[in-house]
């Protein structure tokens, strides 16, 4: 089987847009960007990547202005940098309420991250390294 043929079996086997947003969606939409910009994009692939952009487009938003205030959270955090005013802080708990809930495995991935931290923390006040 040659290469294009292999590439259009498989672009055929893709999975089309959920219609539900979520992580699903945004990976198909990652893909269609991608291969629109090396390849370029099939006639029923053009109106799917239309058709993601305008369902993620309330996140992309959201996402976009809570991004700039979570990094200012943790360069104050982290860095001694400006806290958050309080009506930042207002913002980025409703943007973040409007956001989708996280995926099970980034929720796991945070609490390994804060346990390692917590450990470490336990090991750098014990002496140890």
């Amino acid at each position: 089987m040659s290469p294009s043929r292999l590439r259009a079996r498989l672009d055929r086997l893709a999975p089309a847009c959920s219609g539900k947003g979520g992580r699903g969606d945004r990976w198909r939409r990652h893909h269609l960007q991608l291969k629109e910009s090396s390849e370029g994009l099939s006639k029923s692939e053009k109106p799917e990547l239309a058709q993601l952009n305008a369902l993620l487009a309330e996140e992309d938003r959201i996402l976009e202005r809570a991004w700039p205030l979570r990094g200012k959270e943790l360069a104050a955090k982290f860095r001694g940098g400006e806290p958050l005013s309080a009506a930042e802080t207002r913002e980025l708990a409703e943007l973040e309420e409007r956001l989708p809930p996280p995926d099970e495995w980034f929720v796991a991935l945070g609490q390994r991250y804060r346990a390692a931290l917590e450990r470490f923390k336990q090991n750098t006040a014990t002496g140890r390294d």
